[in-house]
């Protein structure tokens, strides 16, 4: 058994920083545990041991999980799944000219095109505020659940804009959902769920725009939108029947460390880790 913290604020009390203390009615009062996880932040260069352990109501230690080297302390990979925050679409005529329209939300976002049809385009976004500024993001993925399909291959699409500030009739929307980077050409497949890596271009991408607590993708029909037959996919919308996600790895400024004790202890009331 074992505790898993990861609150960053600390009280610092006889030189010792108090993650977190037992209450006097806390269920983990008679639980025995030999490991204790610790999300760890680094900071400048840090140096010296770092002990992890148990202090009782009188802040004597009374039990000790190990040591830690800070001077080692190295920056850590790590991996989040974000829901999006937004998502739309918006069409133009059967010419794909004039002032784009954008519905109402709905289940669905389509990419459509052909010879003499509507043409379609949507855009996903998600709120990275949670990815601290200054990270290195490494990998970039995306999941939605493409719900209609009679063949259509797409295009993925940086976004420079916010999509969500920008109106159903907005040019530069409709303009930016397809003359960003191009992350992914002709994607092909069928209904379902589908993940897709978008590569090292939006990892790249990502990293700019954390600062900006933003990013978005556009979605497009490939291989020309005003050509041939009529060819569409819909993708299930956040009111759907699947949010659109995105996974981030980046390089983070801090680590998961785990400290093991070689002997169990058992919780008390009142007692404080640190």
């Amino acid at each position: 058994n074992g505790l898993w913290f990861t609150d960053n604020t600390y009280t610092t009390t006889s030189n010792m920083k108090l993650i977190g203390q037992v209450t006097t009615n806390a269920n983990l009062i008679g639980t025995s545990i030999d490991n204790v996880q610790l999300r760890l932040e680094k900071v400048g260069s840090p140096t010296g041991q770092a002990e992890v352990g148990i202090w009782n109501s009188a802040n004597t230690k009374v039990h000790s999980f190990g040591n830690y080297d800070m001077s080692s302390a190295t920056e850590g990979s790590v991996s989040v799944t974000l829901e999006a925050s937004h998502d739309g679409s918006q069409n133009k005529n059967t010419s794909c000219s004039g002032t784009p329209t954008g519905g109402t939300a709905s289940t669905n976002n389509y990419i459509d095109g052909g010879s003499g049809v509507a043409c379609y385009r949507s855009w996903m976004e998600w709120d990275v505020s949670s990815i601290p500024d200054g990270s290195t993001v490494t990998g970039v993925s995306v999941e939605y659940d493409i719900t209609g399909d009679n063949g259509a291959v797409y295009d993925i699409h940086s976004m420079e804009i916010k999509p969500s500030d920008e109106g159903n009739t907005s040019t530069t929307l409709w303009d930016d959902m397809r003359d960003g980077n191009l992350y992914i050409d002709d994607k092909s497949g069928g209904t379902g769920v589908t993940t897709v890596d978008l590569g090292s271009t939006a990892a790249t991408d990502l990293t700019a725009d954390l600062a900006g607590d933003s990013f978005a993708i556009g979605l497009s029909k490939g291989d020309g939108e005003t050509s041939g037959s009529r060819y569409y996919k819909a993708f299930a919308t956040i009111e759907g029947s699947h949010t659109p996600k995105l996974t981030v790895t980046y390089i983070g400024s801090y680590l998961d460390k785990t400290f093991t004790s070689s002997t169990p202890y058992t919780i008390q009331a009142n007692d404080k880790l640190g």
